[in-house]
């Protein structure tokens, strides 16, 4: 049995000015708040990561390399190294992918992002449980099965 049209909530619809709508999607992606007034460590960066989900990396700088720009805009400054903690250091909170662009994802994401394999040609695919040692940095031998 599918729902139909019928069964779908009403959604109210109302008009935003240009304004308004800039300011939502800002909010919606961390500006806005207040900057902490404290040293900022690993828990700011988790709470912006999980807003943001990924970093995308770019070696071209001007004034300082690309990924390190989205905590700074919404945090104010921070240490870089906890970015670089983040990414490569156990617990990891980000692994690097290629979404659109190399970058730096939240590795919730992960399983999402890998898919099995859609054809019979023999594939690499990592197996699951690598999974769980790539995030608590436990690499074992053998977890990429052919």
């Amino acid at each position: 049995m599918s729902a139909g049209p019928a069964s779908l909530p009403q959604v109210r619809s109302e008009k935003l000015s240009r304004a308004s709508a800039r300011r939502v999607a800002l909010a919606a992606q961390g500006f806005g708040r207040p900057r902490p007034e404290r040293t900022i460590g690993i828990r700011d960066i988790q709470v912006v990561i999980d807003r943001v989900a990924q970093f995308q990396i770019d070696s071209i700088n001007v004034v300082t390399r690309a990924h390190f720009m989205p905590l700074f805009s919404r945090l104010g400054p921070y240490d870089v190294a906890l970015l670089e903690r983040a990414a490569h250091s156990p617990p990891r909170r980000l692994f690097e992918y290629w979404g659109h662009a190399a970058s730096l994802i939240d590795v919730t994401l992960q399983p999402q992002l890998i898919q099995p394999p859609q054809c019979s040609a023999p594939q690499t695919q990592v197996a699951p449980r690598a999974l769980d040692s790539y995030r608590t940095g436990e690499a074992e031998p053998g977890v990429v099965n052919r």
